[in-house]
């Protein structure tokens, strides 16, 4: 049995038996954990609206048997806005779905919570779109857990990819140029000009980005969709919800 306190961001908050709440918290130190919140949805709950994400805040965490409940919690920053935007609400639920399901729980991951508390700082005071802001996320996700991408040649023949159309191969993780792409009949094929814009929002840093709303509103990220959702299917084997794929059911 221990009690520790740690900063936490809280993700998703879910329905727990009859008065209780299940939080997911990507916690500093500790990485991802799971808690109950216990009386927080009674009518004379002194938790008020504590618990919902997104939501930075300081929390105090019983444990026991790898088992833990929440007994003390501080917000430190409510992100209200994101709240009161659908797309933004869209982007934090896209990149919540990432860390729920390609992080494994109690792997201590403090770079992976800067990267997050980051987007969500930018994207709460308006200095970069919600679409910018989950792709992000996404594809600074798989460089955090080692998932690296190479843009300056084709992976076969290691020619140049500047300025032709390209493909990238589940089965290898890598890019190919457009004359591999046809010989190989690798589907589906991108415009050249994405090769830049991944390349982008993967080396860039939020720093950078924050004043150029005109330079990325002109990003494709429709395309940029198509191509997330190949790269996570070759990262893990698995389809990785876009803040599209909620657009549409929303």
């Amino acid at each position: 049995m221990a009690v520790f306190k740690t900063s936490a961001i809280i993700t998703k908050s879910s329905p727990y038996r009859d008065h209780d709440k299940l939080l997911t918290l990507f916690t500093l130190g500790r990485g991802k954990l799971r808690a109950l919140c216990k009386r927080s949805r009674h009518t004379l709950n002194r938790w008020s609206s504590s618990f919902e994400p997104p939501l930075l805040c300081n929390i105090q965490l019983y444990e026991k048997n790898q088992y833990y409940t929440l007994t003390e919690i501080t917000v430190e920053e409510p992100f209200l806005f994101l709240s009161q935007s659908l797309r933004n609400v869209l982007a934090v639920q896209s990149m919540s779905y990432i860390i729920d399901h390609f992080t494994v729980l109690e792997m201590e991951q403090d770079s992976l919570f800067y990267l997050l508390l980051s987007v969500l700082h930018v994207l709460e005071y308006k200095e970069c779109s919600a679409f910018f802001g989950s792709y992000y996320f996404a594809l600074q996700f798989l460089k955090e857990s080692g998932f690296a991408l190479q843009f300056q040649s084709c992976s076969e023949c290691h020619s140049s990819l500047v300025n032709q159309r390209f493909s990238f191969s589940l089965q290898k993780n890598s890019f190919f140029c457009e004359k591999c792409t046809l010989d190989h009949h690798l589907y589906p094929r991108f415009d050249a000009s994405l090769l830049t814009q991944l390349e982008s929002l993967y080396y860039g840093s939020l720093n950078e980005m924050k004043g150029k709303q005109k330079e990325l509103s002109l990003f494709n990220y429709s395309e940029i969709d198509r191509i997330m959702k190949e790269l996570y299917k070759g990262f893990l084997s698995k389809e990785c919800l876009t803040i599209n794929h909620f657009e549409k059911f929303s």
